[in-house]
């Protein structure tokens, strides 16, 4: 089960296809496993939703989001801050146009001290 809930391509074309599927194989580092401040130059987002059995608390259908960036790789995340963030980081590509835009990592505790991420737009 996928679907693809917003992306800054089109996945019906033949480069996008290679995209969702590059995407959805795990080919992707995980955000997870990158260090807070990372900065990347992201080029495209996709976000679908699709089955995650990864042994914790939130097997079942989960929202991936996946980042590429102008140098070829892809960063991906079932955070759902990233999601939302994900979301209107898509909305600001399409009246950005072509070249992206440079995004930084910023991992954070909760009041009870579980880690979270967002992305930040660099200035």
């Amino acid at each position: 089960m996928s679907n693809v809930i917003k992306a800054t391509f089109d996945t019906n074309t033949v480069e996008g296809m290679k995209k969702l599927f590059n995407a959805k194989t795990g080919a992707s580092t995980s955000l997870k496993n990158v260090e807070s401040g990372f900065q990347m130059q992201v080029t495209d987002v996709l976000i679908y939703e699709d089955e995650v059995n990864n042994g914790y608390a939130n097997d079942g259908v989960s929202t991936i989001t996946v980042l590429f960036t102008d140098d070829g790789e892809s960063y991906a995340s079932i955070s759902p801050t990233i999601a939302e963030a994900g979301k209107s980081l898509v909305d600001f590509l399409d009246v950005a146009g072509d070249g992206g835009v440079a995004v930084k990592l910023v991992k954070a505790n909760s009041s009870k001290g579980q880690e979270f991420l967002n992305l930040q737009i660099v200035m």
